[in-house]
């Protein structure tokens, strides 16, 4: 059921896995690396069309100085943590609550069915059930919840 520990490869497969993984890494990476060089650059930088090359003059401090001062980004950064903060931790909570639950469990046929399906879906990603909820919430109209008395 689970992966075979890298220890356990064979020589020349282990070797090339540790070769290509920076490589992978990197080209992952390569966007975010391109946005921090990018947000140290000079506007006259940028407007030359120097886009690739390294920076002739780090405008870091400025760049970032005027747009949290400009803008309402610090307002947007303290809504994230808003939402994000109680969101992590309940997730953390349940997630603990289940887990020592299901460690108690003992290992059968259906218990590693309902895992896998639980994996299965975490390989779906939310985009895809965006346009389905969106259908079946205009198809069942605006909920109305009566009022307690």
């Amino acid at each position: 059921m689970f992966p075979i520990p890298i220890d356990k490869w064979k020589p020349a497969t282990r070797r090339m896995y540790k070769l290509t993984l920076p490589v992978a890494l990197l080209i992952w990476l390569l966007p975010m690396i391109a946005v921090l060089v990018t947000s140290v650059r000079s506007t006259d930088e940028l407007s030359e069309g120097n886009y690739w090359g390294w920076p002739k003059h780090f405008a870091m401090f400025d760049n970032y100085r005027e747009a949290l001062t400009t803008s309402p980004m610090l307002h947007y950064f303290w809504n994230s943590v808003l939402i994000t903060v109680p969101a992590v931790v309940g997730s953390i909570a349940l997630a603990a609550m289940a887990g020592f639950r299901s460690g108690d469990l003992p290992v059968s046929v259906a218990i590693r069915l309902c895992f896998a399906t639980f994996v299965a879906g975490n390989f779906v990603p939310v985009q895809v059930l965006m346009i389905p909820v969106r259908d079946l919430s205009l198809q069942l109209g605006p909920v109305s919840i009566p009022s307690a008395r």
